[in-house]
């Protein structure tokens, strides 16, 4: 089962991926912006961004998203403005891939995101609202599926994948 988690910061994509990494023994979590971060000796993606800029970080993770792309029993959590980078989006949604969607409103995802300094892109409200809005219809075109997470927990949200998902080859971790 190979399932990528897209949606916009603060949605809890890495969160949940690395939930239904807990649920499943043989299912692995990549987390592309913590790989990115691991191959290039950044501390965080404020960093990465200052020094390097976004497109830089864009091309760094359509190669990560290319060397994770035959992987099988996977869950990738990518950045939020993957959806902005066909090619990236293609490295990621290879055949048979679950593309679920973790939406969540503005006013939720401003509440959830209390980082800023981590966030690059989250420093100016009126300008990540710009960019929510313009992602949402990405969103959309790229998923399987979409999830409302606004008023779900992380858990609720990863129960709800594992019901939607059939796992052939990954095995559930009894508790």
């Amino acid at each position: 089962m190979r399932v990528v988690l897209i949606g916009f910061m603060g949605s809890g994509k890495s969160t949940v991926a690395s939930l239904l990494g807990s649920m499943y023994r043989k299912l692995q979590v990549i987390d592309l912006d913590s790989e990115i971060l691991r191959t290039h000796d950044y501390k965080n993606i404020s960093q990465l961004f200052a020094e390097r800029g976004n497109e830089y970080f864009r091309q760094q993770e359509k190669q990560v998203a290319e060397r994770f792309n035959t992987l099988s029993s996977v869950v990738l959590s990518p950045g939020a403005g993957v959806v902005e980078y066909p090619e990236t989006m293609k490295a990621l949604l290879t055949p048979g891939t679950y593309s679920i969607y973790l939406y969540a409103s503005f006013n939720s995802i401003c509440q959830r995101v209390t980082d800023i300094a981590n966030r690059p892109l989250f420093k100016n409200a009126d300008a990540a609202l710009e960019l929510y809005n313009r992602r949402l219809p990405l969103y959309n075109k790229y998923c399987t599926v979409a999830i409302d997470t606004t008023n779900l927990s992380p858990s609720a949200v990863a129960e709800i994948i594992s019901a939607m998902i059939t796992p052939t080859t990954i095995i559930k971790r009894s508790n």
